[in-house]
């Protein structure tokens, strides 16, 4: 899930999206997360102004990681939602 401003600047907004991500490589080399069984982003993206966009996210994640105390392998299931706002400014100034 990456788009470029030229994108963002065509979708018909609010856009709303779906997105299954495989994140059992970048997480697992983190050393605290065991496994990662499937990562699923679903959102809106709303138009604030020119060239700022926020995305109103939903993220569910299942992990395995280690008990800080036992070591064991422990199942963390997060779920959650979050703003992020993203602006756009060419002046590099």
């Amino acid at each position: 899930m990456k788009w470029a401003v030229a994108q963002l600047r065509k979708l018909k907004k609010p856009y709303s999206f779906e997105y299954d991500f495989d994140l059992m490589n970048a997480l697992t080399n983190s050393g605290d997360v065991l496994e990662c069984h499937g990562c699923h982003v679903d959102g809106i993206i709303r138009e604030y102004g020119v060239d700022e966009y926020q995305f109103d996210l939903h993220i569910e994640l299942d992990l395995v990681m280690q008990c800080a105390v036992s070591l064991e392998p422990v199942d963390v299931s997060l779920d959650f939602d979050t703003t992020v706002r993203y602006s756009y400014d060419d002046d590099d100034s």
